[in-house]
């Protein structure tokens, strides 16, 4: 049943190749609580049979097929095809709950002054079954987000929400950009809007590979390309801020390489996350367990970096 006095959610889901999982996750957007809305499918250039597995639903979603160019070029496909007042994206390998859109529209309704909303996520396996559940402490900071999000993404994809006017006014997607793509747009998105936060995890967020640890030298030339433009755009943030997030940018890569066991790699990124920031606390409890607590640190980094393949080796 339609709810034509509600606003129009559009929910733009990019996919490359995974005909089967696109299917599971266009059927959680149409069996929403709230049913305004419109599903925009863009097809990143797939080589499968996505076509032929989405033309049960050619009647009730937009179907846009491209080139392949990557899934920030896809989203950005989306975004300008976009007509509603609201928008919510899911990759094909994830899942909305069946309250999602729902509930993000009522909070931003609610809370004329925010333009962003993200929630908590389940973590699921390529089966589909729950890990756990993705709460970062960081969320509970709602509002004027910025400094916080500077020290590294907490908002997962398929948990965002938000106006129509972010995406007017901040711009879409970096298509050069792979695995910090999202992080640099809520960065965007949150210097100039207000950022909302439910604690309840209303989608599955798809585990089944980190791409940032898998191709660790792309990840940190992205990310310290994100946090430089960010601090050239924003000359006005707290140079304290912007040491920290140096510091932390550092931390992120030393605690990679030292689950790779690249242990000359780890020291450089730890001394430099040092010089960056001495008094990031995070530094002096990581140098704390690597002296004291080494293979116990690196069993709880690599669950924490690899989480589908430590669900993998505990069945």
């Amino acid at each position: 049943m339609s709810q034509p006095n509600r606003p129009l959610v559009s929910i733009i889901i990019p996919s490359f190749n995974m005909a089967a999982l696109a299917v599971r996750a266009i059927e959680s957007v149409l069996s929403q609580t709230y049913t305004n809305t419109e599903v925009i499918f863009v097809d990143d250039g797939s080589t499968d049979n996505t076509r032929e597995r989405l033309e049960p639903y050619k009647d009730k979603i937009k179907y846009i097929f491209k080139p392949n160019g990557g899934v920030c070029s896809a989203r950005n496909v989306g975004l300008r095809e976009a007509r509603g007042e609201f928008i919510g994206l899911l990759d094909s390998d994830d899942e909305y709950m069946p309250e999602k859109v729902e509930r993000c529209l009522n909070f931003l309704q609610e809370h004329p002054d925010y333009g962003f909303v993200h929630t908590d996520t389940y973590l699921v396996d390529k089966s589909g079954q729950v890990i756990e559940q993705y709460q970062h402490p960081r969320s509970r900071v709602t509002g004027r987000i910025t400094d916080k999000l500077l020290l590294g993404n907490f908002i997962a994809n398929p948990t965002s929400f938000f106006r129509r006017e972010c995406y007017e006014r901040c711009g879409g997607y970096e298509e050069a950009l792979f695995p910090p793509g999202d992080w640099d747009l809520w960065l965007r998105i949150a210097n100039k809007f207000k950022v909302g936060y439910i604690d309840q995890p209303l989608s599955k967020y798809s585990v089944l590979s980190n791409s940032c640890f898998n191709d660790l030298e792309r990840t940190k030339r992205e990310e310290k390309w994100v946090l430089d433009r960010f601090f050239r755009d924003n000359p006005e943030i707290n140079q304290g801020v912007k040491r920290r997030a140096y510091s932390e940018f550092h931390i992120r890569n030393a605690q990679c390489h030292f689950v790779k066991g690249q242990q000359e790699q780890c020291r450089k990124e730890f001394t430099e996350s040092f010089q960056s920031c001495p008094w990031n606390g995070k530094w002096w409890l990581l140098g704390g367990y690597y002296l004291l607590a080494k293979e116990r640190l690196r069993a709880r980094l690599r669950r924490r970096i690899l989480r589908s393949e430590w669900v993998a080796n505990k069945t």
